[in-house]
Parts: C-alpha cells; sequence; structure tokens
C-alpha cells in the first residue's frame, strides 16, 4: 500500500513541475467503483470544526460496517531533549453514529500536555439534516480546565474554542442559501450561488455584503470557486476546486491566502479509494515553499486507521509532523 501510495507521489510531482523538460503522463484512470468511509473534501482541519455541515463520513459505510462510533486522536510528533521523537495528543473527536449512519452526537476534547483543557459536546439528535447537508447542532456543554494561573493555557483554551465555525441559515431561496457565522468576531456570511445563470459578478454586486463575507458558486458540499469582494466588484479568490467527471470526488483544491498558494492534488487508487493527497505551497510568484504529504492508511476490514501527515522541503526531505488514528465502536448486527 506505501509503495503504490509513494509511486502515485512521485507521478503527481513530476505531472506538477515546471520544467518543460518533463514529459506529461497520462493519469491512471479511476472508477470510483468504491465507497469511501470518509470524506475527503471535508476531512481536513477546518472543516472538522465546521460543526454546521457533519459530512465528514459516508452514512451508507457507516450502516454497513454497524459502526457505532467513531475515535479521532490527532498527535503531533515533536523530539525531546535526548533527540528522541514524542507523540503529544492535541485533541480528539468522540463521533456517536445512529444505525442509518448519521452523526448523532460529536465531543471535541483538547489537551495540554496530558491535561484536558477544553471540552464541547455538540448534539444533532434533535436537528434534522437537509439536502445540503446542514444540521445545526445543539451546544450540550462547554468546560475548561486550567491548572494555575499559567496565561498561556488560558489563551489555548480560547483558541480552541473559536476554532468552532457555527452557520446558521439565514435566507435560501432560487438563487442563494446564505448563513451567518455566530461564533466568529466578525459574523462574517457565507453566500452560496447555487443558481448557475446567478453564478457572475454582476448578480453578486446587487448582493448586500460586507468585506469578510465569502461567496461560492455552488453548493456547500459542491461549490467550484469562493471569493471575497475587493472595490465591490473584484473578487479576491479564496479557494477553487476542481472534482472529478460526474463525481462528488475532489480533483484539486487551489486556496490562496496572505501571498501564498497551497495546490492540493488528490489520491486515488484506480476503484476510487482515497489514498491521501499532496499539498504545494507556493508564493504567488510562483516559487516553491514546501510540500505537505497526507496519506491514508487502511485495516484489514478496508476502514481508515491512520492519517499520516508529512513535511518538507522536496519529497526526499518530507518527514512525519502529525498522526491521526482512527478507532471504532460497533453495534451488533441485527438478526
Amino acid at each position: 500500500m506505501k509503495k503504490w501510495f509513494n509511486i502515485y507521489l512521485i507521478f503527481v510531482l513530476c505531472n506538477g513541475c515546471s520544467s518543460d523538460k518533463v514529459e506529461t503522463q497520462t493519469a491512471p484512470e479511476i472508477s470510483f467503483e468504491s465507497t469511501n468511509l470518509i470524506n475527503p473534501l471535508f476531512f481536513s482541519e477546518e472543516n472538522l470544526f465546521n460543526i454546521s455541515f457533519p459530512l465528514w463520513f459516508d452514512n451508507g459505510v457507516v450502516s454497513e460496517f454497524n459502526i457505532d462510533s467513531i475515535y479521532i486522536d490527532l498527535l503531533v510528533l515533536g523530539l525531546s531533549n535526548d533527540s528522541i521523537i514524542q507523540e503529544e495528543r492535541d485533541y480528539s473527536y468522540n463521533f456517536s453514529m445512529s444505525p442509518e449512519g448519521k452523526v448523532k452526537k460529536s465531543t471535541f476534547t483538547g489537551y495540554y500536555g496530558l491535561t484536558t483543557l477544553v471540552e464541547a459536546t455538540f448534539d444533532y439528535s434533535k436537528s434534522v439534516q437537509d439536502s445540503l447537508g446542514y444540521c445545526l447542532p445543539r451546544i450540550e456543554k462547554t468546560s475548561n480546565m486550567l491548572i494555575g494561573t499559567n496565561p498561556t493555557k488560558l489563551l489555548r483554551s480560547m483558541s480552541d474554542l473559536q476554532r468552532f465555525n457555527r452557520l446558521e441559515l439565514v435566507r435560501q431561496d432560487e438563487d442563494v442559501v446564505v448563513f451567518k457565522n455566530s461564533t466568529s468576531p466578525s459574523h462574517e456570511y457565507h453566500i452560496f450561488i447555487t443558481r448557475p445563470k446567478s453564478q457572475n459578478i454582476l448578480f453578486v454586486d446587487k448582493l448586500v455584503s460586507n468585506p469578510d463575507d465569502v461567496f461560492y458558486y455552488g453548493f456547500p458540499y459542491h461549490f467550484s470557486k469562493a471569493f471575497c469582494l475587493t472595490n465591490l466588484v473584484k473578487e479576491d479568490i479564496r479557494s477553487e476546486i476542481t472534482f472529478y467527471e460526474n463525481e462528488r470526488y475532489p480533483k484539486t483544491y487551489k486556496r490562496q491566502q496572505n501571498g501564498l498558494l497551497t495546490t492540493t492534488n488528490y489520491l486515488y487508487n484506480d476503484s476510487g479509494k482515497w489514498m491521501g493527497q499532496l499539498d504545494s505551497l507556493r508564493l504567488n510568484s510562483g516559487q516553491f515553499v514546501k510540500l505537505t504529504s497526507i496519506e491514508v492508511l487502511y485495516d484489514e476490514n478496508g476502514l481508515p486507521n491512520a492519517v499520516e501527515i508529512k513535511k518538507g522541503a522536496s519529497y526526499e526531505e518530507l518527514r512525519t509532523i502529525k498522526i491521526i488514528k482512527l478507532n471504532y465502536a460497533f453495534r451488533k448486527p441485527k438478526n
């Protein structure tokens, strides 16, 4: 599995090279016969903290395997004083699943060393998920544990709580779906322009907006572009996504921020199983900065049990910096 991943990684690197001397190779055909438990587009730190769209897992796979709970631990790797690699748990998620495969409840726990620093639980059981994937949870409890008077720990706790984006639906019609972020300091609006005929700057200019508001062409689960407005009518592009034809699986994802461009290539095997992704970070001028490699590992039952995250200045210098571990609890199948 790892050998296959490394070969495909080199293939993507070669085709992403700017040198004219590299001959472009034909990408392997993907049948997408496999259904992935993890949604590649939503299984990122950014989207794990968007609590209004619990689209992290495929309902059908959860139901097929009788998965009752999914446990996620994010571990950060570092060197001790005597140069021994150590794992430190940053945060964990506990997802409680319904028999139909939907998220009933999720509990986030943030850590400082071996100490539980912050905990928040989100209850989806009283809400109905709509066709957009939107399901606003009830915050069941929030607790903080601080030791002593160390201000660093207090700032860490506040930072963990501010990670969550709670988007509340405020408008929906044939042209747009609008959400307000109730947890961010700016309370920005996220405006999804769902009607293709309205996906143009003339229509966008007619909408009342603020500088922090974000516009999207498409739906929350499948959009092609996200941008803000500058000088009223100019698009300041934040991200662009391409998908495989007639598929919901992403192919590339480009994001711009602070003069930097991150390009993600999603990697699948020939049957469509998500194997990982490759992120290249460049300056807007095109100068290469660093690589991030994400590899998904599977157990004997075909369920993902780990995600390895590596970074480096080149493919040869990639080093593991984070590991996401996944564990499962299963319900007894009905007789």
